[in-house]
């Protein structure tokens, strides 16, 4: 990986294959009604709950 000679940090770029999954992720939550989008998301802390959240750092 190159690195800027400029100190600034390098843009992220989305791959190809993340556009398309986030594209199928959207149609899909299109499709789906308000009622199956409150459950979707009441479901998520149990079915994610394993996962910890990461620290971030601002970029000023």
């Amino acid at each position: 990986m190159a690195v800027p000679t400029n100190n600034k940090p390098m843009e992220m770029r989305a791959s190809a294959c993340a556009k398309a999954s986030l594209r199928t992720e959207m149609e899909r939550v299109r499709r789906m009604t308000v009622e199956e989008r409150i459950l979707a998301a009441l479901g998520m802390k149990s079915k994610f709950g394993w996962l910890q959240p990461s620290l971030t750092t601002k970029h000023e």
